[in-house]
């Protein structure tokens, strides 16, 4: 650590007070202090808006902003634009971090710093990166490698710039339900220089229900669209080939297949709008050509093999983790 760093941390909280408490108590023993936590109220119907006041009125470190209700990434972009600090880290308000957390992360200099995760029970999971340091022409296969691993596209777990942030003006996408973090990230690699992956595993996850996120067909083709614009940009720039588009292509169309159920289900009526939606993307004709290894999957569908493709679906997880 070259000199001494102040990191904002950007807590957003909609309904959080079961779990506040424990949240902001990883945060207050921290063993290293130069931070600021911004709590954002994203408009909560509890008891948060009243525990972030006292919060902020025990503790000087800790900042409330009280909003209204938009969603979890409306209230990081508020974060983001109150930052006072040089670098900023997020946490969700459901989960906690171990008293080392920021030291780990201010150890390093780089444009990004990337930390593995414990995910708490019932999965009971480790997930721990092999540390290392990488510019952007030899940063791929790292990426490539770990791109699925859920530390990885989520926004948690890592230091990011403020200057970076700011200065691109990248933002969670609002309009994005489901993977608004994923294109975020992707779109803040594009703008980096320096990499540094470390082994620490300071962050503890609850895994949530993503089954709970239902989207129009709409919804479905403008969140595919803007996950493989994002890795697109991101790959170019950071020299990754060794996965190709339509790994990530599958990934965004078919996640939000999965996940919504209700808009997709397993009759006539599913079918037509599952191919109606597939034949909306025209992101699966553009990248094609540029496959490597074509995925069984995205060739039914590239070539029209509709229905065979959407009996497929539900053995789709296997497939497009190459």
């Amino acid at each position: 650590m070259n000199k001494e760093k102040f990191v904002s941390i950007i807590i957003p909280i909609y309904n959080g007070e079961v779990y506040i408490d424990k949240c902001v108590s990883s945060i207050k023993h921290q063993t290293y202090k130069n931070f600021e936590v911004l709590l954002i109220d994203d408009g909560s119907k509890d008891a948060t808006a009243s525990l972030c006041d006292q919060i902020a009125i025990e503790d000087k470190k800790f900042r409330v902003i009280h909003k209204t209700n938009g969603g979890v990434s409306s209230a990081r972009n508020l974060g983001i634009s109150n930052a006072l600090y040089e670098y900023i880290t997020f946490v969700d308000v459901d989960d906690y971090i171990e008293p080392q957390y920021i030291e780990n992360l201010v150890k390093v200099d780089a444009d990004v710093v990337i930390g593995g995760a414990k995910i708490m029970p019932p999965q009971n999971e480790i997930i721990r990166y092999e540390a290392g340091v990488y510019d952007r022409m030899n940063i791929g296969k790292n990426i490539s490698d770990n791109i699925f691993t859920i530390p990885f596209f989520t926004p948690w777990a890592k230091l990011y710039k403020t200057e970076i942030l700011k200065d691109f003006n990248i933002k969670f996408d609002e309009k994005i339900i489901f993977s608004e973090d994923t294109i975020f990230f992707f779109e803040y690699l594009a703008k980096c220089e320096s990499f540094v992956f470390i082994s620490a595993t300071d962050y503890c996850h609850y895994l949530s229900d993503i089954f709970k996120y239902k989207m129009s067909n709409d919804d479905i083709v403008y969140r595919a669209n803007r996950l493989i614009d994002s890795f697109s940009k991101m790959s170019m720039h950071c020299a990754v080939t060794d996965i190709s588009y339509e790994t990530v292509m599958l990934h965004g169309i078919l996640m939000s297949i999965i996940n919504n159920e209700k808009v997709f289900k397993f009759s006539l009526r599913g079918y037509a709008q599952f191919k109606n939606t597939i034949k909306s993307l025209p992101n699966l004709q553009k990248y094609y050509p540029n496959s490597k290894k074509p995925n069984i999957l995205f060739k039914l569908l590239r070539e029209g093999f509709y229905r065979l493709a959407f009996f497929l679906i539900r053995f789709i997880l296997p497939l497009i983790k190459k």
